[in-house]
């Protein structure tokens, strides 16, 4: 017997699965599946590990004779096995072939261990990082629905922030005295709640280095963590049905305080009821921000929508992109309206430029395909 098979006779006859004598040595199943076929020999700090695990020396791990038995003798073979061997040959002679043949079409393959074509159904990752276990899925599904939590908070905060400006002027707008406080006031809330918001996103930021390598590389799991993202899935489509219309119901009905104020209180309050339309659309957005990042978790977990391998090539190249081209578009905003001073009408360039990004990076996309 040699070491590969020295060290999956001694897992089975301590009854350890590969997984579970995986998490013994701290490594992944993909490594103990490669030792156990002879396609990787673990290090001597692994073997050492392993010896002491196993309670046998390094020397009988590395020999032929742990086992004390009498090999069989081998087996004359007669004219079907020599043909099927005949077959075999010929077999992976072929396949040889056509692995030649892909390496010429496809050269770049050796350079980029994870590239794939849109007609691959699978992709096999080399990387032990990449290998996704049961506890990690379900430590980065409880972070993502906090990392939710956190970025609706910080949308809604921002959203409100304006409010209570608006309405403390609203109030106080008679009262000259008052109203220099008011409007002190409002502006210190305004910037105490984006401050917050602030807080949330940069706290946001900090937790998401951990999983960053979900988000943007492509990774392997066993049927168990699919399974349990499947169930997480099913479990929040109701409640993400349900959040949805319930946000785009607020934001539709967020002008009804405008227009109930315009039409029964004084003119100088009108301005307030913003503020609670503002109230209103902020905790509509929060909804509909919460539920679609906690069912992005599960479409990370699953490689689906935007997270499979080729869409998770593809954000790379367009986060390159808009970082330069939103720093390039905010230069020019600048230029042009300091030159024109025309600010009321300058906005213009951010919803096309927008519109322009989108295009231009579907585009690219589906030339990328």
């Amino acid at each position: 017997m040699n070491l590969a098979q020295n060290i999956q006779a001694l897992r089975k006859k301590n009854h350890w699965s590969q997984e579970e004598f995986a998490a013994k040595m701290d490594v992944s199943r993909q490594a103990v599946s490669k030792w156990e076929s002879g396609n990787s020999i673990p290090d001597l700090e692994k073997l050492i590990r392993m010896s002491k695990l196993f309670q046998v020396s390094i020397d009988d791990l590395l020999e032929a004779n742990l086992e004390d038995e009498e090999e069989e003798p081998p087996i004359e073979l007669n004219v079907q096995q020599e043909e099927l061997e005949d077959d075999l040959a010929k077999l992976e002679k072929s396949l040889q072939q056509l692995e030649q043949e892909n390496e010429a079409w496809h050269p770049w393959e050796k350079q980029d261990p994870t590239y794939h074509t849109k007609y691959d159904s699978f992709q096999e990752v080399s990387k032990e990082e990449n290998w996704l276990s049961l506890p990690q899925a379900q430590e980065f599904y409880l972070w993502s629905k906090k990392r939710a939590s956190l970025i609706a908070s910080g949308v809604f905060l921002c959203i409100i922030s304006p409010a209570p400006l608006l309405i403390l002027v609203s109030f106080f707008n008679d009262n000259s005295n008052m109203d220099v406080i008011a409007g002190g006031g409002g502006v210190c809330a305004l910037l105490f709640l984006v401050a917050l918001a602030v807080g949330l996103f940069i706290q946001e930021k900090g937790l998401n280095r951990k999983w960053k390598w979900l988000q943007t590389e492509p990774f392997s799991c066993d049927q168990e963590v699919k399974d349990f993202a499947y169930a997480c899935q099913e479990q929040e489509q109701k409640s993400h049905t349900l959040f949805i219309a319930l946000g785009v119901c607020l934001c539709v009905l967020s002008p009804i305080p405008v227009i109930l104020g315009a039409a029964f209180l004084p003119e100088e309050w009108v301005s307030s009821m913003v503020g609670f339309l503002l109230m209103i659309v902020a905790l509509g957005v929060y909804l509909i921000v919460l539920t679609n990042l906690q069912k992005e978790g599960t479409q990370i977990l699953l490689q689906e929508g935007e997270y499979t391998p080729m869409g998770k090539r593809q954000t790379k190249w367009q986060e390159s992109l808009g970082s330069v081209y939103w720093c390039a578009i905010t230069g020019i905003y600048l230029w042009w309206s300091f030159a024109s001073n025309h600010w009321g009408f300058t906005w213009i360039i951010w919803p096309v430029a927008a519109i322009a990004f989108g295009l231009f990076t579907k585009l690219l996309a589906q030339n990328d395909q």
